[in-house]
């Protein structure tokens, strides 16, 4: 059985807390919970719509990107240090209580 946590997503300056399991990733999560996040990729990671910012502090909590994400990462318009795609990003233990702002 996967454990439960909880994180917190910030869609235009509201925070929207969400119960979810390890193992799932960012936009299950958000799809679990009608958080408004793009995937015409249908999480494979190639189109970009996904994009997430993970607080700095929590970033690492993450195994790092794959070459592939960073490459579609490169094209986006807004990106920064702390972004992710969040098809690609899955959740563990240690992401419990962690804030992610879809951009």
């Amino acid at each position: 059985m996967s454990k439960n946590i909880k994180i917190t997503f910030v869609v235009n300056n509201k925070n929207i807390v969400c119960k979810t399991q390890v193992g799932k990733t960012l936009l299950q999560t958000a799809q679990d919970n009608n958080i408004p996040l793009g995937n015409a990729c249908e999480g494979n990671g190639v189109c970009g719509m996904c994009h997430v910012l993970i607080e700095q502090d929590n970033f690492k909590k993450f195994k790092k990107p794959s070459t592939k994400e960073e490459d579609v990462l490169e094209k986006l318009l807004n990106v920064s240090c702390n972004s992710r795609l969040a098809c690609q990003t899955i959740l563990t233990s240690n992401c419990a209580d962690i804030v992610v702002t879809v951009s």
